[in-house]
């Protein structure tokens, strides 16, 4: 366990924390993705393609 959520009600202290890093998190991304509903695989396409990488099976032909 990280040391900065040890304790009791480490939800609340991680709510806390994401809430005050948040907003310097979206300052300095360079990216954005939703990973909601989405199997990691089909986030990884989402990434790939943003950045214009052919995917593996595409770089393979």
């Amino acid at each position: 366990m990280r040391p900065l959520l040890a304790g009791p009600d480490r939800a609340e202290k991680y709510r806390a924390l994401m809430a005050k890093r948040a907003p310097l998190y979206r300052r300095v991304a360079t990216m954005r993705v939703d990973t909601n509903r989405r199997n990691p695989g089909a986030v990884v396409r989402h990434i790939l393609s943003r950045l214009q990488v052919p995917s593996p099976s595409e770089a393979a032909t």
